[in-house]
């Protein structure tokens, strides 16, 4: 009786162990260089983070502000020179007392600049009692609100009303060139023409530029023209100011 031939049982081989062998005697590893790459990107991260607010952040227009006299040219997009070319006129104090015309009188306060909302805060102080005529020229006093500024020119606007004005020491008075055209003063459109040319409505008369600004003039005869009914402000040859406001111009007298 033949035997098949048996092969011998062969027991399968362990799994071979790929994790890293660490000798005993090795120094232990550390994870100081990870440690240093995660430090290293948290402080660009505040770098950039920091950067983006300082360009993002709300603007203080508390120096801009403050220290300045302004006139005010327009009020709910109209002119806002009274009836007899006079503008009205307020004052942000340095200190951050607010000064402005109220009617006759005169309004004093507090005022301050709110960076977080871009506001304008005014808190009401005391106002003169003077007893104002009933057809007295209009005033506009200053009004509390979300402000922006342009320049010389800041807008004020709350739900209420809206104004712009200009900052009297960046006021555009400089050559004739400058001058000449157009102007608005009060009911009034004012042309000042070349080569001292004043005309206005039916009424011709003369300007010349002076240091403290224009300086109207009109003779005897052509105020007497039935047809020549001038403003006593223009027939005084008192000096007068200007405000340049976009391409719009404007009159006002101190």
């Amino acid at each position: 009786m033949a035997f098949r031939h048996r092969r011998p049982v062969v027991e399968p081989l362990p799994p071979i162990d790929r994790r890293l062998r660490v000798h005993p005697d090795a120094p232990e590893r550390t994870t100081i260089g990870n440690s240093i790459k995660t430090l290293l990107l948290v402080g660009v991260l505040v770098v950039i983070g920091g950067v983006v607010w300082w360009m993002m952040r709300p603007e203080d227009l508390t120096r801009q502000l403050g220290g300045r006299e302004w006139v005010i040219v327009e009020v709910d997009d109209e002119p806002a020179t009274n009836q007899i070319g006079t503008a009205s006129t307020f004052v942000l104090d340095g200190t951050g007392e607010v000064r402005s015309r109220s009617d006759c009188n005169v309004a004093t306060g507090r005022w301050r600049f709110e960076m977080s909302d871009q506001q304008l805060v005014i808190e009401p102080g005391s106002v003169t009692g003077l007893e104002c005529d009933e057809d007295a020229p209009v005033w506009y006093p200053v009004i509390a609100g979300n402000v922006s500024l342009d320049g010389a020119i800041v807008s004020i606007s709350n739900e209420n009303q809206r104004l712009r004005a200009v900052s009297l020491a960046d006021r555009d008075l400089a050559t004739a060139p400058d001058i000449e055209g157009q102007w608005v003063s009060g009911d009034e459109v004012v042309e000042f023409g070349h080569r001292g040319l004043l005309r206005i409505g039916s009424c011709t008369g003369a300007w010349s530029l002076v240091e403290e600004g224009i300086e109207p003039s009109f003779d005897r005869t052509e105020l007497d023209r039935a047809e020549c009914d001038l403003d006593p402000m223009w027939a005084s040859g008192a000096v007068l100011r200007a405000i340049r406001l976009d391409d719009s111009l404007f009159v006002y007298r101190d």
